[in-house]
């Protein structure tokens, strides 16, 4: 095994079998993490719970007229939606930092952006389907933007911890 790449719903595993070994290792391999993952159980673990401040002024959340014009509400009302959940981390991935989180309000799903922007600017918060999102640093992205956070979700200086988000 030369690589392991977690995702939201499942998990590539990259090998390179040995030249003098058959083919049929990787049907093995395959079979040998099926059974892992017909053992595996749940977990849960109790997590830390964070504030996280949002500046939702229009220059700073280029789509949340949109959003709330597409959904029939007001700019404040879809403040109000997100300011009012409980939103849970899901996993960190895309980019490190990058926390997937649950619990955005169904009303406010929607789809990611035709043509995605080639730059975001970091500690944007994004929505796309039933997910939120905050851009640890600039980048490209499709989500739709509807504020953005002073609070760093990433920083190298944090060698122990460099993931806000991740325990």
């Amino acid at each position: 095994i030369v690589d392991v790449v977690p995702t939201f719903r499942s998990l590539t595993v990259y090998y390179h079998p040995p030249l003098d070994h058959p083919e049929p290792l990787g049907e093995q391999l395959g079979q040998a993490l099926l059974e892992l993952a017909a053992r595996a159980s749940s977990v849960s673990a109790v997590g830390r719970q964070w504030l996280i401040p949002v500046c939702f002024d229009a220059d700073l959340a280029p789509d949340l007229a949109e959003v709330a014009a597409t959904k029939g509400l007001t700019p404040d009302d879809v403040i109000a939606l997100m300011t009012g959940a409980n939103f849970q981390v899901y996993m960190v991935g895309f980019m490190p930092g990058f926390p997937y989180m649950g619990g955005l309000p169904g009303v406010l799903e929607m789809p990611r952006l035709a043509s995605p922007r080639t730059a975001v600017p970091a500690r944007s918060l994004g929505i796309t389907g039933a997910m939120c999102a905050v851009y640890p640093w600039e980048s490209p992205g499709g989500w739709r933007l509807i504020g953005r956070t002073p609070v760093p979700f990433f920083s190298m200086r944090e060698s122990g911890s460099p993931s806000l988000l991740v325990s």
